[in-house]
């Protein structure tokens, strides 16, 4: 009985122990890996040393073997409830982690009371190195699986900024360069979920005379939570002129990378603008949380026919995502966890992202809110229409490390944009 139980939990820590040593996504997933692998080779002689201690009895220290095997399989067992209870989800593994810790106790009970540690040099100095080791390995999981992930920070600058413009020869266009220059500035590498950019012109309407006090309180509810007003500016009209992604969706982007992604904005030269803006963000996941499947950047998905003459409309996203006729660019990829002792203890996810096109009848009488853009959620198989409750979302999102990350608003004159693309 004992010896079954020894090789069960054997060949478990050396499973595991292969699979963190060489995949895990972190540095202390890999050493508890290893450790996992030595403590796989313990159990495997603790349980042939079984055959010994209740047989012949042949070997002086096979009780003393028996006794480290038993303790090994209790800190496992109990280590790896610990991480399943402290991540709030159920999977089958959890009635084996119970199963064991029930077994590990009874054996201990059982070899305690048959004094395993007989003929031992310093037997207690033995109990308070194993319970040491076993406590030990405990906290070393516990601190690789759930601490050090979710106390390291990220840090990804994104800055758009606008270059030289240039007339066409006929003088009709101005050519617009945008850079958009984003680094990694962490230690921790991350995938890349989407990435957007605007590119935004707006025309002001001016009064001659100040305007009354009534006039800059309907600037202040009307301008969210930006709280601007004017005093000879009566309104802003703003519509989009430009907008796409910069970075192949799935690719990863290491500590220390640096990019600058290059475009063109092609805009009228007999535009009245009075700004042009430009904004910028990033959807990233931390490797260090959780990794993609391969297949995340092939996984696109249209919402509409590209083989139909009129590229027909065919599918909806969920209406928590966009409106009924919006057009969407749909990705989604399973999460593998940070390491095999997490595959076992969460629910299988899968992350997906919607690029939102919103469809111009919707909005008739707003241009800006025909603006593209980036919607996320984390869900079970097949369960991503769900919308999620703020606290799923919140502990979701946490646990993977998603984030929105956010550039600053770049503003210049399109006159003096204009001016210098005439020198």
């Amino acid at each position: 009985m004992i010896a079954v139980g020894l090789i069960a939990t054997a060949g478990l820590l050396l499973e595991l122990g292969v699979a963190d040593t060489f995949s895990a996504l972190t540095y202390a997933g890999r050493v508890a890996g290893t450790t996992f692998l030595v403590s796989s080779l313990l159990e495997f002689v603790a349980a042939a040393a079984t055959f010994d201690y209740w047989g012949k009895r042949r070997a002086r220290y096979s009780g003393a073997a028996v006794l480290i095997g038993v303790l090994i399989s209790l800190a496992f067992s109990l280590a790896l409830l610990i991480v399943q209870v402290a991540g709030r989800e159920y999977t089958k593994y959890v009635w084996f982690w119970a199963t064991l810790l029930a077994w590990s106790s009874w054996a201990l009970w059982k070899v305690s009371r048959e004094q395993a540690w007989k003929g031992i040099p310093h037997p207690k100095g033995l109990a308070v190195g194993a319970s040491i080791s076993a406590l030990l390995a405990v906290g070393n999981l516990a601190y690789s699986e759930v601490y050090r992930p979710y106390v390291s920070t990220t840090n990804i600058s994104l800055e758009p900024s606008f270059g030289v413009p240039h007339l066409s020869p006929d003088k009709k266009i101005m050519y617009l360069p945008l850079h958009i220059h984003y680094s990694n500035r962490s230690a921790i590498n991350v995938n890349f979920l989407g990435t957007a950019y605007w590119v935004y012109g707006s025309d002001s309407k001016f009064s001659d005379t100040p305007r009354a006090l009534k006039d800059w309180k309907r600037d202040v509810s009307d301008s969210g939570d930006r709280y601007d007003m004017s005093r000879y500016n009566t309104s802003v009209d703003t519509e989009l002129i430009g907008s796409g992604q910069f970075f192949v969706p799935g690719n990863e982007m290491g500590p220390g990378d640096t990019f600058t992604e290059d475009k063109i904005i092609e805009i009228p030269a007999n535009l009245k603008y009075e700004v042009i803006s430009t904004s910028a963000q990033i959807l990233f996941m931390r490797a260090d949380r959780g990794t993609l499947d391969y297949l995340y950047s092939e996984s696109r998905t249209l919402s509409w026919d590209p083989n139909s003459p009129n590229l027909r409309h065919e599918r909806d996203a969920p209406l928590w995502v966009a409106d009924a006729g919006d057009e969407y660019l749909k990705f989604q990829a399973k999460i593998r966890h940070s390491s095999e002792v997490l595959n076992l203890t969460r629910e299988p996810r899968n992350v997906t992202v919607w690029w939102v096109i919103p469809n111009l009848s919707n909005h008739p009488h707003n241009r800006i809110d025909t603006s593209p853009y980036m919607v996320a959620t984390i869900s079970a198989p097949h369960s991503e229409a769900r919308e999620l409750s703020h606290s799923d979302y919140d502990r979701l999102f946490d646990r993977y490390g998603v984030l929105y990350q956010e550039s600053g608003t770049v503003r210049q004159s399109y006159a003096a944009l204009l001016e210098l693309a005439r020198r």
